[in-house]
């Protein structure tokens, strides 16, 4: 297995320390946003920007669903969440949370 992402040297995060995850990026106020991508490399991969609604506030039982659809849509592509900081214009965290069932 090729690293690709924060934690992709760790065993998969299980479901409880993915919705940990998702709370802290919420609760440091960063702004939420899910890619998804196929491939095997991320240097080859192109990401793509999976929407998000708008109508409700963003809460972790949301973005987790939101996690889950996208996995279920693109069972073969690698899923990733993202967190981008307003206040210093970078994404903060960023971490998969699906990978295609070919890797470990």
């Amino acid at each position: 297995m090729s690293a690709y992402e924060t934690f992709s040297f760790l065993p998969r995060l299980t479901a409880t320390q993915i919705k940990a995850q998702v709370g802290h990026l919420l609760d440091k106020g960063y702004v939420p946003f899910i890619e998804y991508a196929e491939g095997n490399a991320s240097r080859e991969m192109y990401w793509k920007l999976w929407n998000l609604p708008t109508d409700k506030g963003v809460t972790v039982p949301g973005l987790i669903s939101q996690l889950e659809s996208c996995a279920r849509t693109n069972p073969y592509s690698f899923v990733r969440i993202s967190g981008y900081c307003r206040k210093s214009g970078v994404n903060a965290i960023s971490f998969t949370v699906h990978s295609p069932p070919d890797v470990a």
